[in-house]
């Protein structure tokens, strides 16, 4: 007579348990009939589908032990199976162990958001009176660095926290995950959806440094503005020498090169003429020749009008006519 265990299933205990716990197979020389039962850690009997089996002579029989719509507590299960054969002997033991969860209720995370470095959850609940003093926690993770605070998710108000990761080195723009977690057996509910979220991680401001930071920031500018004034050697500009301004400093010969040395050339010494310069006096301009104005007389009205004016004007060449014979000269034709 032998049997073994099977592996418990994912989420054991939210709903009524109807499946196997152990594999059996066992053989008699006669016809004979196998009994067995389940009890708990605590004495609890395990409901099962079938308690008993008869086996054939010089045969071999396989069979399954099944739990009948068990409904266990929250917590770790131990189950030991007794095998009986037809006289009351006890012919095979064998032990089953899982985890139990809890239905009915849930914990999520319902808003995330991370500003200057603080951190702003917002967790829901429903149910959460099954827990009792389970503790639950609140995990903050970029995948390399984490932290960790404890979570009162069974007071009178939803939990809303303000958490500072500041401290906690997370890099600028990293995604931050956001994940509420209980203990075991509470550590599966009703949504797994809703445990964890997302946010960016936005990092405190270098500006902004609080009003007693500003104080400590202005303090410092005016310590550093007096000691700078009256510590500090004050630098005027250069005299400059006999008038003249200091000549620039040639540059640095380069590497490999000899440096260009000018020829140096005797001062000249200022020389001292004995010979006198005959001085030239400015030519005197000589008279131009007047040139006399020919005059030329004209026949006609014109030529009579010049006449006129040259009388009129006082030209001692002019001849010097009566009133009767300008007259009767210019009203000649």
């Amino acid at each position: 007579m032998r049997c073994s265990a099977t592996a418990a299933p994912q989420g054991f205990g939210t709903s009524p348990y109807d499946a196997s716990m152990w594999l059996c197979e066992g053989s008699s020389s006669v016809v004979e009939q196998v009994t067995w039962s389940a009890t708990t850690a605590e004495g609890l009997s395990v409901p099962l589908s079938q308690s008993s089996i008869m086996l054939t002579d010089n045969g071999t029989t396989s069979w399954s032990i099944n739990a009948s719509s068990w409904t266990p507590s929250p917590g770790r299960v131990d189950v030991t199976l007794s095998v009986h054969d037809g006289r009351g002997l006890v012919v095979d033991t064998r032990s089953w162990q899982a985890t139990s969860r809890a239905a009915g209720w849930n914990l999520g995370i319902e808003t995330f958001g991370i500003e200057d470095g603080e951190a702003t959850v917002g967790v829901r609940r429903q149910g959460v009176s099954i827990l009792g003093d389970t503790s639950c926690i609140l995990t903050f993770s970029d995948g390399s660095v984490s932290k960790s605070i404890l979570l009162d998710v069974t007071g009178a108000f939803a939990p809303s926290l303000r958490v500072d990761l500041t401290d906690l080195g997370f890099a600028e723009d990293a995604l931050i995950t956001a994940e509420v977690r209980c203990d075991v057996p509470f550590d599966v509910d009703d949504n797994m959806e809703d445990d964890a979220a997302t946010a960016i991680y936005r990092g405190p401001s270098p500006l902004d440094l609080g009003p007693q930071g500003w104080l400590w920031a202005l303090a410092a500018l005016l310590v550093v503005g007096v000691g700078g004034r009256f510590l500090l050697p004050s630098q005027g500009p250069k005299p400059e020498r006999n008038g003249q301004p200091q000549p620039k400093k040639s540059a640095a010969p380069v590497e490999g090169t000899e440096p260009t040395v000018p020829p140096e050339t005797a001062p000249s010494e200022p020389v001292v003429s004995m010979i006198e310069e005959p001085t030239s006096e400015p030519p005197v301009p000589e008279d131009e020749p007047i040139q006399e104005e020919e005059l030329v007389e004209e026949d006609g009205a014109s030529g009579r009008l010049a006449m006129l004016r040259r009388e009129l004007d006082g030209d001692p060449d002019a001849p010097q006519p009566t009133l009767e014979e300008r007259m009767s000269r210019f009203f000649k034709d």
